[in-house]
């Protein structure tokens, strides 16, 4: 039997401390073990998982030569994965990671959507995470201001957006949380447990509303008017989602030609509608 590259023990290693670094990452990716815990989204938070990164980077690279397929694609994904998260951080693009769709500020709601309901300990970990919301908003907070200090801001469109996002977390009504709560109170389980559960949704939704405010008033007056963020961020940002290589004014003129196909051939369906119709009106 052949001997095991060291690229398996070692991807293991980084998969770990990733998962240590990114606790709600973790979750997302079902890695066990770090679902009562928060990242640090400060600064000094970014700075530490930068250092790393970088370690574990060097360590890739010094990693022996194969032959083996699978050994030499596991570097891949590893020098790749640690290279985009570098990137990420080097370009500053964590102090504008805010925007309505798939930023830190969906990722910090969504997350519990992801973890287990089934037992006492599990509500202990979404309790947890609820508690920890306020000290975690604060540290993603601090990591926007530093983006404003550097001129790094994201389109007011989009603080609009999450500002609003966040108010409906705060919200009595329409809170996701409060959702959650109810959900809780559905299942049996004891007074403290229930009390505690209680105090956290409270705490989670005063830190989104805290946060929302931040985003109106202090944030917002500094967004910028314009929407878009350039070819090279464009770039970086289609490679770290799409894991591929894009060229925007190719990509853009597609989407364009695709989205005018479409709206065509519902025009036709409309008109088979009603003849006559607008898309509207065969509605």
């Amino acid at each position: 039997m052949s001997q095991q590259h060291p690229s398996d023990a070692l991807s293991s290693t980084i998969v770990d401390e990733l998962a240590s670094l990114y606790p709600t990452a973790a979750t997302y990716l079902g890695i066990d073990g770090h679902d009562h815990r928060m990242p640090d989204l400060s600064p000094d938070g970014a700075q530490t998982a930068l250092a790393a990164v970088r370690s574990w980077r060097r360590l890739v690279s010094e990693l022996p030569p194969t032959r083996d397929r699978w050994a030499r694609l596991a570097v891949l994904v590893a020098e790749s994965t640690l290279e985009e998260e570098i990137e990420h951080i080097e370009h500053g693009d964590h102090l504008v990671d805010l925007n309505s769709m798939a930023s830190t500020m969906q990722d910090l709601r969504e997350v519990f959507d992801h973890m287990g309901r089934a037992s006492s300990d599990q509500w202990d970990n979404i309790i947890a995470r609820l508690k920890a919301m306020d000290p975690t908003l604060d540290g993603y907070r601090r990591t926007l201001n530093e983006g404003r200090a550097q001129g790094m801001v994201v389109a007011r469109r989009q603080a609009e957006a999450t500002a609003e996002q966040a108010g409906i977390h705060a919200s009595e009504d329409d809170s996701a949380f409060v959702a959650l709560l109810r959900e809780f109170e559905d299942s049996d389980h004891s007074p403290a447990l229930k009390s505690a559960m209680g105090q956290a949704v409270t705490a989670a939704r005063g830190a989104f509303g805290r946060f929302s405010e931040y985003l109106r008033e202090d944030y917002l007056p500094a967004a910028r008017p314009e929407d878009g963020v350039g070819a090279e961020a464009h770039t970086r940002y289609a490679r770290r989602f799409l894991g591929l290589e894009i060229d925007p004014l190719e990509t853009s003129a597609w989407g364009w030609e695709e989205a005018t196909t479409l709206r065509s051939a519902i025009e036709t369906v409309a008109d088979e509608i009603k003849p006559g119709a607008t898309i509207a009106e065969a509605h």
